[in-house]
């Protein structure tokens, strides 16, 4: 009955430490990759006219979607 407990206390434990191992390494590896996509992102629209049609557009609908609520 006890050994019960400790057994159950032992598993739900060990399955937080593992969730919490999980998503430390989830974020160790996309905070990095998602910086990489934005930064590349970003300089493609600062070298390119197509970019700076794309950036226009992109502010514009941003002003717009904000401005309607």
């Amino acid at each position: 009955m006890v050994f019960d407990a400790l057994a159950e206390i032992g598993a739900v434990t060990i399955g937080i430490i593992v969730v919490i191992i999980v998503a430390a390494v989830a974020v160790l590896f996309l905070v990095p990759a998602v910086l990489i996509l934005l930064i590349g992102f970003l300089s493609f629209l600062l070298n390119n006219p197509l970019g700076w049609v794309i950036l226009v557009v992109l502010i514009v609908g941003i002003c717009c979607c904000a401005g309607s609520k």
